[in-house]
């Protein structure tokens, strides 16, 4: 397993839910089990999409930064305390993003949707932690 192989499915995962939330979030919602936003409440649907849509950015931000890094990775020493720092933070982040998109499941979505998320989530911070323990050459 090629960290940068690694970074680059996440990027691309990443980037298209970003893109779909971006502009389609009202539907994308749907698959988590939010139904049919209410649309006798106006101010309230758009909160909630605008919401969506946020998500959707930092979604596409986050992996077209982590797009970037699997160049960077690709080019340098793989003992470098760079790579750790970013690694570190990865798995930091990753736990924090499992952690609420697990709780988000049981209290609010209970849906299959969630499930593949939260799993997604944990999968990677997995991966992440296992090229941050691995023996460096």
């Amino acid at each position: 397993m090629n960290l940068s192989k690694v970074l680059s499915v996440n990027a691309i995962l990443f980037m298209a839910v970003g893109i779909a939330f971006t502009l389609f979030a009202p539907n994308v919602l749907a698959y988590f089990g939010t139904g049919l936003l209410p649309g006798d409440n106006v101010l309230y649907y758009w909160n909630v999409v605008a919401f969506a849509r946020m998500f959707g950015a930092i979604l596409l931000t986050l992996g077209l930064v982590l797009w970037g890094l699997r160049g960077f990775f690709a080019e340098t020493i793989d003992t470098s305390q760079a790579r750790r720092e970013v690694l570190f933070s990865l798995v930091f982040g990753f736990i924090i993003i499992t952690i609420a998109a697990i709780t988000q499941q049981a209290s609010v979505w209970g849906s299959l949707t969630g499930w593949l998320v939260s799993g997604l989530f944990a999968v990677f911070g997995l991966i992440y932690i296992y090229f941050l323990a691995k023996k460096e050459r």
